[in-house]
């Protein structure tokens, strides 16, 4: 899945990648504020804090959006269709390269 995917596509030289349990928020509507168990694929680098890599994601095209826990940027499997786990993927690695070459 996400995780092992990452890895594959992206054999990280700048990213720490890890898969976690975690909670989730549904959106509004009829169960505002309900908490859901997912898991995630937290990121991190020590090339650059979470505010920057999960701007590097938004501007990926197309846009990946996570959201930020500390020092990791958290990407909920939960939310990916089918086929966006490689589309997430690929986003990663493309800014392990980046980050790997310098940029800031």
């Amino acid at each position: 899945w996400l995780g092992g995917r990452a890895y594959l596509v992206c054999a990280p030289k700048t990213l720490e990648l890890a898969v976690k349990e975690a909670e989730s928020e549904t959106g509004g509507g009829s169960r505002p504020g309900v908490r859901v168990p997912t898991h995630v694929l937290a990121v991190r680098s020590d090339r650059c804090g979470a505010d920057r890599l999960s701007l590097l994601l938004r501007r990926s095209e197309p846009p990946v959006v996570a959201r930020i826990a500390g020092d990791d940027v958290l990407i909920d499997v939960r939310t990916l269709l089918e086929g966006e786990a490689d589309i997430v993927a690929e986003a990663l690695a493309r800014i392990d390269a980046l980050l790997a070459k310098g940029a800031p």
